[in-house]
This record gives structure tokens, sequence and C-alpha cells, in this order.
């Protein structure tokens, strides 16, 4: 009799232990925040089972994403694009999650999970709930608040001399080379990524250009421009060619 309870109960904890690593997408629903040395962070918010987005702490949007999800025993496949405009080759990131507890998971872009991490790196985000959204963190797409800044060029992550500095919702400026350029431009925030034109106002040629408020990977808001000099803009960010990483330039802010 002893031997026989005995048996059940083993049967019982084995079936509850399996049943508590068995994962859903709906544990991924929800909104998420990784937090990088120095108190920098970004958010990934699961939307429905084959939808979410990047956004920033603050609430802003740097992508939606489209994604589907494999599952391997305790390891969660996600295979996710940006690209949810593209009409064609579509471009797609493959990360792999793994559930820590019911509010804490490990994702990981390359190599192994590591047994005890600690905090995030570029290639490991240790990702926890949020159990309430702050009020005016919601998330949002840009607008000409998160824009009109002055944004220096970033090279091999050394600040140059060259920058772009919207200085209202029509008017910006871009310094090159010790060159002043004056320009008008418009935006549409609605769209991904977000395309603009520059412009002169005498003139009627425009310069075709995307945006991107990237905020995925550094734990801060970052601009990417890609300009296209032949007006030949498409429908996605191509990140070879005319483009730049800009940063806000904190010491000299146009605001």
């Amino acid at each position: 009799m002893l031997k026989k309870s005995l048996t059940i109960l083993l049967f019982l904890l084995t079936a509850l232990a399996t049943q508590a690593q068995r994962r859903s997408l709906k544990d991924l629903y929800g909104r998420w925040r990784a937090t990088y040395p120095g108190g920098k962070s970004s958010d990934l918010q699961f939307l429905t089972d084959s939808t979410g987005a990047f956004l920033s702490a603050t609430g802003v949007l740097s992508s939606y994403i489209n994604y589907s999800a494999d599952f391997k025993k305790d390891i969660i496949k996600l295979r996710y694009t940006i690209d949810i405009n593209r009409k064609e080759h579509r471009n797609y990131a493959d990360v792999d999650i793994k559930f820590l507890n019911d509010s804490t998971y490990l994702l990981k872009f390359a190599g192994a999970f590591p047994e005890h991490p600690d905090s995030s790196t570029k290639k490991l985000l240790i990702y926890r709930k949020l159990k309430s959204v702050k009020p005016g963190t919601e998330l949002r797409y840009p607008t000409y608040h998160d824009l009109i800044f002055k944004w220096s060029a970033y090279f091999d992550n050394k600040p140059t001399k060259n920058k772009v500095i919207f200085t209202d919702e029509s008017h910006v400026t871009f310094k090159v080379r010790g060159i002043v350029k004056e320009m008008n431009y418009k935006v549409d925030f609605t769209k991904q990524p977000i395309p603009i034109d520059f412009y002169l106002k005498e003139k009627p040629k425009t310069l075709q250009a995307f945006l991107i408020v990237e905020s995925r990977i550094y734990g801060e808001e970052l601009l990417w421009i890609e300009l296209y000099p032949k007006n030949n803009r498409g429908d996605h960010f191509q990140m070879l060619g005319h483009n730049g990483l800009f940063k806000k330039d904190k010491a000299d802010s146009s605001k």
C-alpha cells in the first residue's frame, strides 16, 4: 500500500513539474523590460500570438514586429521581423527565450544560456515583466516631441562634428563637414520605418529619407537616418548606403 501511494505521489509530482515547465504564447503576453548597466532600459511588448513591439521605457515605439514561435522543451525559438511593411525579402532575426520563472525570462541572440546571468549584455537580455505600466508611458508612435532636438552623428561609437538639428515641426539644419544647410521637412510618424522628406522651400526638389527611433538593444533612444539621394526610397530601411546613427546632444539641445 505504501509503495503504491509513493508511486502515485511521484507520478503527480512529475506531472506537476512537467506542467510547470510547459509554456504557451500566452505566457509572453504583456510588457517586459530589460535593464542595462548604467540604468538604461528598453521594453518588449507581446500583443498577440504573432505581433509585438520594441519600445523605450518611456513608451516610444521603435518598431512593431511580426513573429512566430516554436517550443523546444523549456526553450522558445522565436523568429521575428521588423520589416512588416516590406513587400519582398523580409529580414528575420532568430532568438531563444528561456523562462526563469513567471516574471523573468532570458532572451539570447547567440551562444548558450549562462547558468547564473546577473545583467543584460548585447547578446543576452534579462527581461522582467512589468506588473503595471506607469501612466504616460503607454506604447505610442514617436512624435515631434521625440524628434525636435540637436542630434550628433556617431561613427564607431564616437561622436563626430556632423549634426542634424530639428528646430520645430517643419525646419531642420544639417551641419556636415563645416557646411550648414537649412531645410524644411515633412514626416509621417505612423509608418514603419518613418518616411521623411527634406526640401528647400524655394525649390520643388526633395530629398527622401527614412527614420528609425531605436531602443531595442542599447537601452537608449537613438536616431537612424538613411538618405536616398536618387529618391529611390522604396519600402524598407537598408542599413547600407547613405545612413547614419545619431544621439541626442545632451549638452546643447535645441529644445
